[in-house]
């Protein structure tokens, strides 16, 4: 059963800054999905299937069929499949982890090409029992540029390999502290202790770095990203903090009436990101740094689980669901809320039942 929190009404985030709101597109249903990236004029969705399989589909950012991208073949009964995507308007990547019946982590496969297709297996690595070996962990894009974070176990160490058209620069380590990384153009950003580090991969040396101060520590998953000129933001202790090499840091302009703030992803001169709702959940938001505004673009959800941007659409994959908005500002009509899920081809309300303790009051037990 989908987990879910009731939609019509109840979650409003707290802070907006402003009333101006984005009209959101409910575009697949895809109850398996793992993963969600915005390619040019197409949202595509990651998805596992039966016995640890996956599929990469694409569907128009206004709504409309889906296409098959990439049909990944199953591994067998009991397996499954852990996805990570990410996508630009001209390379798409997607990284599949299998686990076997045991759940033990047996395969690591990287995909990449255009959005359109084909894209070709360009890094295969299998468990070969105590044998030190580097396994992707995670992807990122940015234009034709390919960054893969990679773990080697035993021995716990991190390090990321970028790949580029005109060729392949030799891995930058990261230490046994490997925090996300982005990359755009020849740079790659990554938290480190209290900087942010900007590194040129192709020669491996540090471009510039970005103090962030102290913080608790607790990083979440994609907690940063990075654009053209090196500009980043980053999601620390839930404020987005923006800066680049010889730009002193600052609270992103917009977001500063919001705490909780998580997974910033540039949208040409936005930051789209999830912003806390009631009941735990999350919710997508649009944040303008010039005009200072923060607007909501969707429903709440407590299985809100990806985010992804690019300057025109923001989508997003909420329990099982597609969904998308656009980044400019777009008057929602009179009978529609950004409290309940749009019109189309996903479940329209979402139940979570809590887990604190129950009591039997009669007949009648009492379910959070």
């Amino acid at each position: 059963m989908r987990r879910v929190a009731c939609l019509v009404g109840l979650l409003m985030v707290a802070g907006t800054g402003s009333e101006a709101v984005a009209e959101p597109r409910a575009l697949l249903d895809a109850p398996r999905a793992g993963d969600v990236a915005v390619a040019g004029g197409e949202v595509l969705v990651a998805a596992g299937t039966a016995r640890g399989g996956a599929r990469l589909m694409a569907v128009p950012a206004v709504g409309g069929p889906a296409r098959l991208v990439l049909e990944v073949p199953a591994r067998g009964r009991g397996w499954t499949s852990v996805l990570r995507l990410a996508s630009s308007a001209q390379l798409t990547a997607l990284l599949v982890a299998f686990l076997d019946a045991n759940g033990t982590f047996r395969d690591w496969r990287v995909y990449a090409g255009p959005p359109a297709g084909p894209l070709a297996l360009v890094q295969r690595m299998r468990r070969a029992g105590q044998r030190r070996v580097w396994t992707p962990l995670d992807v990122d894009v940015h234009g034709d540029r390919l960054l893969v974070h990679e773990l080697r176990q035993p021995g716990f160490a991190f390090r990321l390999v970028a790949r580029a058209p005109d060729g392949t620069a030799p891995p930058v380590p990261q230490g046994r502290f490997g925090a996300t990384t982005a990359i755009a153009g020849d740079q790659l950003a990554y938290l480190s202790r209290s900087l942010i580090r900007i590194v040129d991969w192709r020669t491996g040396q540090l471009s510039g770095s970005i103090e962030v101060g102290r913080h608790s520590g607790e990083i979440e998953d994609r907690h940063i990203d990075m654009t053209d000129g090196a500009r980043v933001v980053a999601a620390i202790d839930g404020r987005l903090l923006t800066g680049a090499p010889g730009v002193p840091v600052q609270q992103l302009p917009g977001s500063g009436g919001v705490a909780g703030l998580s997974s910033p992803r540039f949208a040409g001169e936005r930051v789209a990101a999830l912003a806390p709702a009631r009941l735990r959940a999350k919710r997508p938001v649009v944040i303008d740094p010039v005009e200072g505004t923060l607007r909501r673009v969707g429903p709440p959800s407590t299985e809100l689980t990806g985010i992804s941007a690019n300057d025109t659409t923001v989508a997003w994959l909420a329990n099982g669901c597609v969904l998308a908005a656009d980044t400019a500002p777009v008057a929602v009509p009179a009978a529609q809320t950004l409290d309940a899920t749009p019109p189309g081809p996903c479940p329209r309300a979402e139940v979570d039942l809590g887990e604190e303790s129950n009591r039997v009051r009669g007949r009648v037990l009492r379910v959070p």
